[in-house]
């Protein structure tokens, strides 16, 4: 059994045409690897929001570190996935429907949840279940995975979060039973969360997560670029292709396209697309 480490960053357009997150999965040697390669370049942390014209070079450098890093890791994963707003609300809606099963649960303890804990599970369930769904056919289901999560303003300070007093119950064990829950009957072949396998925190502290961040901004830039943006989303598309450039994107830009005042990606027919790099 392999214990596996996935980073996860969430993704929104100016008005949310389109939402998403980007995943990168390696294992423990592989995620040292990638810290050893990123204390070597002076933009760190990295924030994908941060890169700039000028400062450019320096993110390439760290995306061309990711990409070797993955290559040479066993198994992996780095995928960017895209979400139209009714493909995104349906996640969530199945998110709410988990809460209150557990709720229902935990009420027969006598133990209620807080609205702050049930919004940031909400926020973060949707993510975890699209996590499943991209790993179920890579042949992890005897692997074990922890789960690193850009916290944002809802999920703020969720790894003190508790509910029910006296002996009470960690918000990320109601999590991680949420989501191995949710694997067993729909996704069996996803790896299995442990205990005090997921952890909300700031970029900054996780390499993982940067990762994720700077793999998805300038995935989704180059997508734009391709159907016509220009400025900061065609530098950092141009930067993205010169990474990846053996990747064939033509079927996803097929099903994409450049809407609304701010010419922002969004899907041509409701529903969820992946970019799979590897």
């Amino acid at each position: 059994m392999r214990m596996l480490n996935v980073g996860i960053d969430d993704s929104a357009t100016a008005t949310q045409m389109s939402e998403g997150w980007a995943f990168i999965l390696l294992p423990q040697s592989g995620v040292q690897q990638l810290q050893n390669e990123a204390a070597g370049l002076s933009a760190t942390p990295f924030h994908a929001s941060s890169s700039s014209k000028r400062n450019l070079a320096k993110y390439e450098r760290f995306l061309t570190a990711v990409r070797n890093v993955v290559a040479k890791s066993e198994p992996h994963l780095l995928v960017h996935v895209f979400d139209d707003p009714s493909w995104h609300q349906g996640l969530g809606d199945i998110g709410k429907k988990l809460i209150e099963m557990g709720q229902a649960a935990l009420k027969t303890d006598q133990i209620q949840v807080e609205p702050r804990v049930e919004e940031a599970l909400k926020h973060m369930l949707p993510p975890l279940l699209s996590l499943q769904r991209i790993s179920s056919h890579r042949g992890l289901q005897n692997d074990q995975v922890e789960v690193w999560l850009d916290e944002s303003g809802k999920t703020r300070d969720f790894g003190s979060m508790r509910v029910g007093a006296g002996l009470s119950i960690s918000a990320v064990g109601i999590a991680k039973s949420l989501y191995n829950a949710y694997r067993a009957t729909n996704f069996p072949s996803s790896p299995e969360m442990v205990r005090n396998g997921l952890h909300v925190l700031p970029d900054s502290q996780s390499i993982l997560i940067q990762a994720a961040d700077v793999f998805g901004n300038f995935a989704a830039a180059c997508a734009a670029w391709k159907l016509g943006a220009t400025n900061i989303r065609q530098l950092r598309g141009e930067v993205f292709e010169r990474v990846f450039g053996d990747q064939d994107l033509s079927q996803v830009l097929r099903s994409l396209s450049l809407q609304g005042d701010h010419l922002e990606v969004a899907l041509r027919v409701p529903g969820g697309l992946k970019l799979e790099i590897s």
